[in-house]
């Protein structure tokens, strides 16, 4: 999991290394939250991501094809956006056992500006890590629908925003074996972000909801079930705090 970072439970490297330098104020002032596991503040750092999830770690036969994500995103600033700082919202398809993803959602922030929302996807397979973040940007306070979808099970596969194909990429297993959804933050001043998702597995030619959760939450940031439309597992609300 993460766009750009690894979290302590699974096997995702991140593309931002630590800088070797002096210390800018911005970079002194990374000290909100705290990473679960160690206690490190977060920060854009490698590692120093601060998640805010709800998963679905699949065991057995258990395995699916696909899974979408209604993100709505009802608060965001990201005051250190001109710097790099970023705030996602997303859902994430893993694969365990490579330590390969995918995953889709809006982000807000890195360069662009504090508050509008992108949508975005990445994935991170042998061929190393890609991104596309869009120019345009999709409305706050509504349901924003985001889909994977790897139903040609032959390790292609494919991001949506709404229902149009974004992203079709090769080379990875034909099932993922985990979900995702939640926040990602890279931040060294804290942000405002408030959000929900209402999410879906794909399997067996039609969408269901998660069989299991758990949660991972770092320092700084909260989560709570969405009951909108329904307070199945995996439907989340999540927010810094």
């Amino acid at each position: 999991m993460g766009r750009r970072a690894a979290w302590t439970r699974t096997l995702l490297a991140g593309a931002f290394a630590v800088l070797a330098t002096a210390l800018t104020p911005g970079l002194a002032s990374a000290s909100w939250g705290h990473k679960a596991g160690g206690g490190e503040a977060c920060s854009q750092g490698d590692g120093h991501h601060c998640y805010a999830v709800a998963y679905w770690e699949m065991t057995g036969v258990e395995r699916v094809e696909g899974t979408l994500a209604y993100q709505d995103t009802e608060a965001m600033n990201v005051p250190g956006w001109a710097s790099g700082d970023f705030v996602d919202n997303e859902e994430w398809a893993s694969f365990r056992a490579s330590g390969y993803w995918i995953e889709a959602g809006q982000t807000s922030g890195e360069y662009m500006d504090c508050c509008s929302l992108h949508p975005f996807y990445a994935w991170q397979n042998a061929s190393g890590y890609s991104q596309y973040v869009a120019p345009y940007s999709w409305p706050g306070n509504a349901n924003n629908l985001y889909q994977l979808s790897g139903q040609s099970h032959n390790g292609t596969w494919c991001a949506y925003f709404g229902q149009t194909q974004e992203r079709c990429v090769a080379g990875f297993p034909p099932w993922s074996n985990q979900l995702e959804v939640g926040v990602e933050i890279a931040a060294n001043t804290k942000p405002a972000n408030t959000g929900r998702e209402g999410t879906d597995g794909w399997w067996e030619n039609t969408t269901h909801n998660w069989l299991k959760e758990s949660r991972y939450v770092d320092g700084g940031l909260c989560v709570a079930r969405n009951p909108y439309p329904y307070p199945a597992l995996g439907n989340i609300a999540f927010s810094t705090c």
